[in-house]
């Protein structure tokens, strides 16, 4: 009886760190699609099909994460049960765009900015560990961010 609940458990929890990285692997291409067009031009309307695509295939809106504040949105990705390394892949998407926005839209900038801090932040809420990676990240956004001021 004990062996078979045991086994159960691993089950569940060998299927859900497989459906985490094939999000990851979704939301890895997205981005990858997305870093290889913004040098195409047209940046707003790459933003818009990115963010589209990411509401489509993993129904995370990047819109309403850049409108919550951070207790909404702490609890958004919450209820989204939204793994760590989501959470990080997505923090470098905002990065990337608040770095193409510097110079044309500050304010833009730094609404991306400040959000993908925020995500870093939560991963390691929702990870329930310090990663050296999310740390260096936060240090160049916070870098980024001064550069605005």
């Amino acid at each position: 009886m004990c062996f078979s609940v045991i086994l159960q458990v691993m089950r569940q929890r060998d299927f859900l760190k497989a459906q985490i990285e094939q999000f990851a692997k979704v939301l890895a291409r997205i981005v990858s699609d997305f870093l290889r067009l913004k040098s195409s031009g047209n940046l707003s309307y790459h933003i818009t099909t990115t963010n589209q695509k990411i509401k489509t295939q993993l129904d995370i809106d990047i819109d309403e994460i850049l409108v919550f504040d951070e207790k909404a949105l702490k609890d958004y990705l919450e209820i989204k049960k939204t793994a760590p390394e989501l959470l990080e892949i997505l923090s470098d998407y905002l990065t990337e765009i608040g770095r193409l926005k510097l110079t044309d839209n500050p304010a833009d900038a730094e609404r991306y900015l400040k959000k993908s801090v925020f995500l870093l932040s939560v991963a390691d809420d929702f990870s329930k560990a310090v990663s050296l990676k999310r740390i260096h990240q936060k240090e160049i956004i916070e870098y980024l961010l001064q550069t605005l001021k």
